[in-house]
């Protein structure tokens, strides 16, 4: 997928130096991980998977539900050694939640979190995502979404870059680290108004 993302002249001083391959993939005939417990609520939705030093790490959304819906979609995490059974460890870290719960403070949806290896060890892991109504006000064409970007030593206890949206416009969005240009990459879907319609681009 990155292949849309690169230059001609990145392409061009790894020619002849890649080698494509795809595999059939194994699909589990059963979920690894399900909503479970209040913490979860009603729904979850995976969207990072790391692996380090012989760890799956997983960054999830959670939907709390009923009497608990009103604390809205958090950002949940779970570990495992082989990447079919998950624990979801106590991380109690928002005073706010009168429950235990595997919630870390990192507050935006459609989280992609990846790491860079280069960065100081306060910024080691990074995260892009979308807040809808957050810190910055709508963009000039009236979308009330944006996208931020944030750090964190541990991939637990998060702090946004800046409260000023990196990005505007919000919804899907993936990081990714590049290894050959050494920085991270983000592939977001924009929405702009043409013609006084919303139209979907990925940029």
């Amino acid at each position: 997928m990155n292949l849309i993302f690169e230059s001609d002249l990145a392409l061009a001083r790894v020619a002849g130096r890649l080698v494509f391959f795809q595999e059939q993939p194994r699909v589990e005939p059963e979920p690894v991980l399900f909503a479970e417990g209040r913490a979860d609520g009603n729904r979850i939705q995976s969207y990072s998977v790391l692996r380090e030093s012989g760890l799956f790490r997983m960054w999830y959304l959670a939907f709390p539900s009923g009497s608990d819906a009103a604390l809205g979609i958090r950002t949940a995490y779970a570990e495992s050694e082989d990447g079919r059974i998950w624990r979801r460890p106590k991380l109690n870290r928002l005073p706010e939640i009168g429950f235990d719960n595997n919630y870390c403070n990192l507050g935006l949806m459609s989280p992609g979190v990846f790491i860079d290896p280069g960065a100081p060890s306060s910024h080691r892991y990074r995260a892009v995502g979308y807040l809808h109504g957050g810190p910055a006000a709508a963009d000039h064409q009236g979308l009330c979404s944006s996208y931020y970007t944030a750090h964190s030593p541990d991939g637990l206890v998060w702090e946004l870059d800046s409260t000023t949206a990196r990005w505007f416009s919000g919804d899907t969005i993936t990081g990714a680290y590049h290894p050959g240009r050494g920085c991270g990459l983000a592939a977001m879907k924009f929405v702009r108004r043409m013609n006084g319609r919303a139209r979907r681009a990925i940029w």
